[in-house]
């Protein structure tokens, strides 16, 4: 496989499936870029993101891989954290020869400790050209800390503080 890796992080899927959600935002955005590559990428995406394109109907991906490691319900040390997507996608990358470099999509908010968390793991991410990452948040979001900026920004204070003592950050 010589095609672009794009890992796709969820960021405040809803509670209520009629109502627009940052997930929906960050699939449609994925899809876009994917389209402007010719789907010419490998897109690995975390499990409600992933479920989001693969609905879209209309849209032809092949290389369309779940990153199975379910949600986040925490300060984002244990199950479905950005570091245990991020670990599932290294070793995929890794599997299949994909080399280091990726783009990442998730929510502007979540975007530059992702990045950092990339790094440690030993994956180069960068922001997709020419393509915006969601930025607004939405009070129907599961996950509390998703709802608004303040509530992000509380999380991020004290979590961070947990993924350096865990070595994830």
């Amino acid at each position: 496989m010589s095609s672009e890796v794009v890992i796709v992080l969820d960021f405040g899927y809803s509670l209520d499936d009629n109502k627009l959600s940052t997930v929906d935002e960050i699939a449609l955005a994925t899809l876009q870029y994917a389209k402007s590559r010719d789907y010419n990428c490998v897109i690995l995406a975390q499990s409600k993101t992933y479920e989001q394109i693969g609905g879209l109907s209309g849209w032809e991906l092949d290389q369309l891989y779940e990153l199975p490691v379910g949600q986040s319900t925490s300060f984002g040390t244990g199950g479905g954290s950005t570091w245990q997507v991020l670990n599932a996608a290294k070793d995929f990358m890794d599997q299949h020869n994909l080399g280091t470099d990726a783009v990442l999509f998730t929510h502007e908010l979540h975007f530059d400790r992702a990045q950092k968390q990339a790094a440690k793991i030993g994956i180069r991410v960068q922001k997709p050209e020419h393509t915006l990452l969601p930025i607004l948040c939405h009070s129907t979001a599961a996950q509390w800390w998703c709802r608004n900026r303040l509530f992000w920004r509380l999380r991020e204070m004290f979590g961070c503080i947990l993924l350096r003592q865990k070595g994830q950050l």
